[in-house]
């Protein structure tokens, strides 16, 4: 590759705006060879001359969450190739890619040995959706990059092979060969010019192949979307479980699928009930959800978790011997020798909220009125048995 590709970002946060208004300042009023009077200004997609006090209003007016902007440096590897158009390229085919209408501005540097670009890329595109890039990414930017200066310096090998060709027929005394001269000539000068008047510098028929090609991906990205719920971002590049984000270790992201063809977006963490596994646990059996090994380590060591938290719960019940509560009307005392109506009022109670329990009172609570129960329907059965007789 000869394209070059540096990327960082600036979270939202306290300092972020100062950190970021210090980086445009940096862009824009250095004072290096390459600062020179009238030709400073930002560019953008559109426009050539981006005053610095926009793209600052613009990063103050961003949203403050998330990304705050990304920093990118585009650097081609060569002096003779137009940055300007190719820093347009590889934003608007990363853009089109990330199916994302991104908000950007650069800044041409030419104080290095090879001249840069400086680009800041806001963390939200104009419909607020979040703009992310990643390792891949990169790779696509610096193909995009070498694609273009590959097409540019055929461009130009092509010329000079038919100049040097148009030279060498003129040496020649054949009036054919002077006029084939000529017309070779004012060919050149006349694509020359067709092709240095275009902004993107590509051919019709080069255009629409790669529309046709954009418009098939973004279909293709919209409907994988839909249906796996943002598990790919760009391309397929976006794989599910991406070990390197914060916090991935500790949670399982699926989906789940509803009977219209839809999915909702389920989250497994070690803090989830026994119902949520059980539901991981219905879609695997059923082709739905398939569990990577780090997901079934994961689930694993949860439920022993779980399995743990529940020997201590039942110990800690064991234990009570008696809730006491204190109401307004008095103390009162329950305890496994209580009525089966005043167990089943603080149940009601404990349930309607107008009681908080402890988790281990709930348990024995509930043991105890299990154990009653049965008691009165044995009573129950005992009584009727006698009567028959």
């Amino acid at each position: 590759m000869r394209s070059i590709v540096k990327h960082s970002y600036l979270k939202s946060g306290l300092g972020a705006f100062g950190r970021a208004r210090a980086h445009v300042n940096y862009i824009h009023f250095r004072s290096r060879p390459d600062r020179v009077p009238g030709q400073n200004s930002f560019f953008d997609s559109h426009n050539n001359s981006v005053s610095g006090h926009t793209v600052q209003q613009a990063i103050k007016d961003a949203p403050d969450s998330g990304v705050l902007i990304h920093k990118l440096i585009l650097s081609p590897g060569s002096n003779d190739i137009d940055v300007q158009k190719y820093t347009r390229k590889i934003i608007d085919e990363i853009g089109h890619a990330k199916a994302l209408d991104l908000v950007w501005y650069a800044r041409e540097h030419t104080n290095t040995n090879h001249v840069h670009a400086h680009v800041i890329i806001m963390g939200k595109d104009r419909q607020g959706r979040s703009v992310r890039f990643d390792r891949a990414d990169h790779r696509f930017m610096c193909n995009v990059g070498d694609r273009y200066i590959e097409e540019h310096e055929r461009y130009y090998r092509d010329v000079e092979r038919d100049l040097e060709r148009a030279v060498t027929d003129a040496r020649k005394t054949d009036p054919t060969a002077r006029e084939l001269v000529e017309g070779m000539a004012a060919k050149t000068v006349a694509i020359f010019r067709w092709f240095v008047s275009k902004s993107d510098a590509d051919p019709p028929w080069l255009r629409r192949r790669r529309e046709n090609r954009y418009q098939l991906r973004r279909k293709w990205f919209s409907e994988r979307v839909d249906k796996h719920g943002a598990e790919e971002k760009i391309l397929g590049r976006y794989s599910r479980g991406r070990a390197n984000r914060k916090g991935q270790f500790n949670k399982i992201v699926w989906h789940l699928r509803n009977g219209d063809g839809s999915s909702t977006r389920q989250e497994l963490t070690i803090d989830s009930p026994l119902p949520a596994f059980a539901e991981l646990v219905r879609a695997c059996e059923e082709g739905i959800y398939s569990l990577t090994a780090r997901e079934a380590a994961l689930v694993s060591k949860w439920l022993e978790h779980k399995k743990n938290q529940r020997r201590d719960l039942d110990r800690k019940a064991r234990a009570i011997g008696y809730i006491e509560l204190n109401t307004g009307e008095g103390d009162c005392t329950y305890s496994p020798d209580s009525s089966l109506k005043e167990l089943r009022l603080l149940w009601n109670a404990h349930r309607t909220g107008k009681v908080v329990l402890k988790e281990e009172e709930v348990r024995a609570l509930s043991w105890w009125l299990t154990k009653v129960e049965h008691d009165s329907s044995s009573r129950k059965r005992s009584d009727e048995r006698d009567r028959g007789r």
